[in-house]
């Protein structure tokens, strides 16, 4: 028998998206990829990994990796101030913290989303889509921590 109480959670997450800003760009993330949103933790750092994983930090009692948001989309890195924040994801089985410059809001994409056109190294960058103006690049949280 189907649970439809976790069937209507899940129709009620699709199409949205916590959107975070990175190096003053807006991105977005599924909803039913974010765990929680925590501080940005200590790190304990990794030989030989890329610059934009700061590391490994403890999240009560499990080791999560640490992916700076702006390196990995590739932005100079800037000092973490009080607005920035690790935005713990699970997808694909991986789960990672991402640290952005803050997060922005729930939004609920009603729009067509636009491909994105230049893959290549952001190819973890599903589509974008423009609400208010402003344009938001929506993230496959799967393709992001593959890689």
């Amino acid at each position: 028998m189907e649970n439809t109480a976790a069937k209507g959670l899940e129709e009620k997450q699709k199409d949205r998206y916590l959107t975070f800003v990175a190096a003053d760009e807006l991105y977005g993330i599924p909803i039913e990829d974010v765990t929680e949103i925590v501080g940005v933790l200590p790190a304990t750092r990794l030989p030989g990994a890329p610059a934009y994983v700061k590391g490994l930090m403890n999240l009560r009692g499990r080791i999560v990796p640490v992916v700076d948001m702006r390196e990995r989309l590739l932005k100079p890195f800037a000092a973490y101030d009080d607005k920035a924040c690790t935005v713990i994801v699970t997808s694909g089985g991986l789960t990672a913290g991402l640290i952005a410059d803050r997060v922005s809001d729930v939004v609920t994409v009603e729009d067509e989303i636009i491909p994105y056109p230049n893959k290549g190294a952001l190819d973890y960058i599903g589509g974008m889509v423009r609400m208010n103006g402003q344009a938001i690049y929506l993230l496959d949280c799967a393709a992001l921590l593959e890689r």
